[in-house]
């Protein structure tokens, strides 16, 4: 998982989660658009691993997940 910003656009945040499946052999990557002030909903229910990429995107780049 990683942001990235792009200060120009309406919806300046890019939000990237990268994710694999061993049983299917398989990669997608899943891709969200959003502004500063929306907070984008929490994957670490699923993959609790993601918890500390989402608490990584917070710190670098002030993207709020709830």
């Amino acid at each position: 998982m990683f942001a990235v910003d792009y200060p120009t656009k309406e919806n300046s945040f890019e939000l990237i989660s990268c994710l694999l499946s061993t049983k299917y052999n398989s990669r997608i990557k899943v891709k969200t658009f959003v502004d500063e002030f929306t907070p984008v909903e929490s994957i670490a229910d699923l993959y609790q691993s993601a918890n500390w990429l989402e608490k990584e995107v917070w710190n670098m780049n002030g993207m709020y997940i709830e």
